[in-house]
């Protein structure tokens, strides 16, 4: 919506310098300027939302188990000079193996005697706190933008 606001903005500040409005035309530019900068405060700062958590967990198997220890596979990848890590188990529920990457998440291993083989999925979205700047920013939206990802292994002791 805002986009549509500069665009026919930047159209009335046009035809009124044309046709010789300055005062129209003057007004229009500072109402131009001033929607250019709720573009840039919601494109940088992200302007009228807040921050809300959304947590997901899921049980995990590991990949093989060799006498009574659990095998989760970790992988060092290399992409230029940055070195990733990949991390490998299987869902619990269709026995696909399942790969994180920690390129653009934060990935975290608990090991503890009672843990109950969990992966919990953290993330941190950008919502609007208002539908009035849900409807402005419409198009450019910073809505449910992930901010941050934490991933957090729960295994027990016995997973190696």
């Amino acid at each position: 919506m805002l986009i549509l606001i500069v665009i026919i903005l930047c159209i009335v500040a046009g035809v009124s310098f044309y046709k010789h409005h300055n005062l129209l035309g003057s007004i229009t530019i500072v109402l131009l300027i001033m929607a250019q900068a709720l573009l840039v405060m919601d494109s940088q700062y992200h302007y009228a939302t807040k921050v809300n958590d959304d947590i997901h967990i899921s049980q995990v198997k590991p990949i093989t188990s060799i006498h009574d220890n659990h095998v989760m596979v970790t992988k060092g990848i290399k992409e230029g000079k940055t070195t990733y890590q990949a991390f490998v188990t299987k869902n619990k529920t269709n026995s696909k193996n399942h790969i994180i990457l920690n390129k653009d998440k934060k990935v975290l291993v608990n090991r503890e005697k009672n843990h109950q083989n969990q992966l919990v999925t953290n993330n941190h979205q950008y919502q609007y706190t208002n539908q009035f700047a849900n409807l402005l920013f419409a198009g450019i939206t910073n809505q449910n933008q992930l901010k941050q990802q934490v991933v957090t292994y729960n295994l027990g002791n016995d997973w190696l």
